[in-house]
């Protein structure tokens, strides 16, 4: 599994990491993504304290009906706290591996059959991880960051 970490600086130059708009972008980037644009978007454990994103403030996966509204409402958030956002190819629902909260499961795939996960952790860092190189190479070109290869059990 490839495994890119970003900081705020990579992002947009803050010092600040896990910024409303930092995620967004990162979202958004992953959104665009030829090779997402079958997938079907989740997210779960958010924790932002804003009642735009309190559908995601949830263990469970929740289906994401928008991906450029949800884009828009992170984006007008001032920071999140934590927060999980996968991708799955088609219609497929995921299949859990380990549970979607943030500060307990670096390194750890989330759903056995994401094609990209996107973790917000504890205002520290964004991961996003996945066995496909596309969607890492095209977020590493534009934002940088650290890229880590790492063996992970499905």
């Amino acid at each position: 599994m490839r495994v890119l970490m970003l900081q705020g600086s990579d992002i947009d130059g803050d010092e600040y990491v896990c910024t409303g708009p930092q995620i967004a972008s990162v979202l958004d980037a992953l959104a665009r993504t030829p090779e997402l644009s079958r997938c079907t978007w989740y997210a779960a454990a958010i924790d932002a304290n804003d009642p735009a994103l309190e559908t995601y403030v949830t263990d469970y996966w929740k289906a994401v009906a928008n991906i450029g509204d949800l884009v828009e409402r992170v984006r007008a958030t001032r920071q999140l706290l934590d927060g999980v956002f996968i991708a799955i190819e088609g219609s497929n629902w995921p299949e859990r591996t380990a549970e979607p909260i943030t500060a307990y499961t670096p390194m750890a795939r989330l759903a056995a059959n994401s094609v990209v996960e996107l973790r917000a952790f504890d205002t520290t860092y964004v991961e996003i991880y996945s066995d496909h190189p596309e969607p890492i190479d095209r977020l590493r070109q534009r934002f940088g960051g650290e890229l880590r290869v790492k063996q992970i059990e499905p």
